[in-house]
């Protein structure tokens, strides 16, 4: 009986050391030297929401320097609406249990430049997401840039799913997707706007309000066809071809319902994933 005790006090001891180890691994995944910084996507909110996609627009160098338990880098700074005022940020993210995370940063010496809160979740030993969340009097900001390490070779943005003259795809077959705004979104029978209007697929309104949600079931797509991505969607038993967005902004949003959508199934962020190498048959 002691032997046993013994054994298992052991194997917790082990269990809780292998635990701690991989805690601060985590801290080391990013390593030290220059990244490149892809902007991916910038939404603002003043009265109305406006989603920009950015992958048209070249890398950013920026320097990081990592640390065991905090990433520091410099970021200039513009406020949403006051294009005078600029800055340069300095900013600290200390690591957190899902990556690394900032305290307010304010950006400006007056009391209406605002504050920023980043945020930084690996996805993969060389690649990362940083988020931005700015806040400032005349409204709201968030931006989204990957982060690649000694990657040289073409843009990651690239593996994006984009139609031309229609924003880069965020939606992905089996998942799940919402109407976004105050209007509902025409369902038809074929990937065109001659096609034939089946039913109308209302906005998403809350979880609360299961009368008016509706939740759209992704099937197959996209199909590019009149500077539009369309998506073969369900709603009940009802199917359909619906547009995804223009590029003033998306119709369709990516669907997470447990509430705030985890990184790690943002769409957006699976497709930037690096592909690994497959090895050959023998």
């Amino acid at each position: 009986m002691f032997r046993k005790m013994l054994l298992l006090s052991l194997v917790l001891m082990l269990s809780a050391t292998a635990h701690g180890q991989v805690t601060h691994a985590q801290g080391d995944i990013l390593p030290e030297g220059e990244w490149r910084a892809y902007p991916l996507e910038e939404s603002l909110e003043y009265a109305y929401k406006m989603v920009k996609p950015l992958y048209d627009q070249p890398f950013v160098p920026l320097l990081i320097t990592v640390r065991p338990k905090s990433i520091a880098f410099k970021v200039n700074d513009i406020s949403v609406a006051a294009q005078d005022l600029s800055a340069t940020l300095e900013v600290t993210l200390q690591l957190a249990e899902d990556g690394y995370r900032s305290e307010q940063v304010k950006m400006g010496d007056t009391e209406f430049s605002g504050r920023s809160t980043f945020s930084l979740v690996p996805i993969s030993p060389t690649r990362a997401l940083l988020t931005e969340s700015h806040v400032a009097f005349e409204g709201t900001r968030s931006r989204r840039w990957l982060l690649t390490f000694a990657e040289r070779d073409g843009d990651p943005r690239e593996a994006l799913k984009r139609c031309e003259g229609a924003p880069p795809s965020r939606l992905v077959i089996g998942k799940r997707a919402v109407v976004l705004g105050e209007q509902p979104s025409n369902v038809r029978a074929q990937p065109s706007l001659r096609a034939m209007v089946l039913f109308q697929a209302p906005p998403y309104i809350s979880p609360e309000d299961s009368a008016r949600t509706a939740v759209l079931e992704v099937l197959e797509g996209p199909v590019c066809s009149d500077s539009f991505a369309w998506w073969r969607v369900r709603l009940d038993n009802r199917e359909g071809w619906a547009a995804e967005g223009d590029l003033e902004g998306y119709y369709l949003e990516f669907f997470e319902p447990e509430g705030t959508q985890a990184l790690d199934s943002d769409p957006v962020t699976e497709q930037l994933r690096p592909t690994p190498t497959p090895t050959p048959s023998r």
